[in-house]
């Protein structure tokens, strides 16, 4: 009888801490499940719930939800951008972040104030793909202007880790760092599965946006 008494308690223990550590919400019928350490899209703002979209629809609210809101951001060592996050389907029609199903963000810019033989000059910057504190938004993807003006200017492929691991590509450097860069392309791709895969081009970009998004660095001028 003891026995049979003592197995009941570790039973009821357990039963307490999976549900301390596992939750159990609805939203509109459908249920999700996450840990502590999770993220419920339910939380993000309905707005930007893009799971009932697909094909160019899904395409349209994506590409504008990305850059038409994006944010720049600066301090004494960095310039950094934050695009807009959102909510999509996967392949088990399932609600997830945008970011749970591309995690890596690939970032093209063309300077705005240098080219060579007729090519702009090229800055290609590749980041994870996480959400922010604030769900509504991707995490900033910080460029270390100043640590790369510092490099000898070129053709050259750049590693920083200081804020997250950043790959930074440059193409068609003159004899001259760029200062100002206007941003031509953003891709968002799953790096386990490239079939996964969501691309603004610029003229998407100039489709969307009233005017240029463009990084300016004059910090040391």
């Amino acid at each position: 009888m003891p026995s049979k008494t003592y197995s009941a308690t570790i039973l009821f223990t357990l039963s307490i801490v999976i549900g301390a550590s596992i939750a159990v919400r609805s939203w509109k019928g459908m249920i999700f499940w996450f840990t502590e350490k999770g993220r419920d899209p339910a939380a993000i703002k309905k707005v930007f719930d893009f799971s009932h979209l697909e094909g160019r629809a899904l395409e349209m609210a994506s590409y504008k939800r990305l850059v038409a809101d994006a944010v720049l951001t600066e301090d004494k060592e960095n310039i950094g951008i934050e695009l807009g996050h959102f909510v999509v389907k996967d392949d088990k029609n399932h609600r997830q972040f945008a970011c749970d199903i591309y995690n890596r963000i690939e970032l093209t810019f063309e300077s705005a104030d240098m080219s060579v033989s007729g090519e702009p000059s090229i800055m290609k910057v590749e980041a994870n793909c996480t959400a922010n504190e604030d769900i509504n938004r991707i995490n900033t993807v910080w460029i270390p202007m100043n640590k790369i003006l510092k490099e000898k200017e070129g053709d050259i492929e750049l590693q920083f880790r200081e804020r997250g691991l950043i790959y930074i590509n440059f193409k068609n450097i003159g004899d001259r760092w760029p200062r100002a860069w206007m941003l031509s392309n953003v891709k968002m791709y799953n790096e386990e599965n490239f079939g996964k895969l969501l691309q603004i081009d610029r003229q998407q970009m100039q489709d969307i946006m009233k005017k240029p998004l463009t990084l300016v660095w004059d910090n040391d001028l």
